[in-house]
């Protein structure tokens, strides 16, 4: 992120790497994003009171994971 341009500072607080158990604990609305093999999908979630998770937004993604970061067709 930080070679990317995307944080000004690598010890930017505007990014944090976590645990699902510990945006439970601080009952929080957060970004998924799982970079597979094939794609990359995105969806921000929000975790309820009655300890549920909910989608806040829909399933985003493309076919650009990393099977395709060599690709040059």
């Amino acid at each position: 992120m930080y070679n990317a341009g995307l944080i000004k500072s690598i010890d930017s607080l505007n990014l944090q790497f976590t645990t699902s158990s510990e945006v439970a604990a601080i009952h929080s609305t957060y970004l998924v994003v799982d970079c597979g093999g094939e794609a990359v999908d995105l969806t921000v979630r929000k975790l309820l009171s009655n300890d549920r998770i909910a989608e806040k937004t829909e399933r985003s993604g493309d076919y650009c994971g990393n099977t395709y970061v060599d690709d040059e067709s």
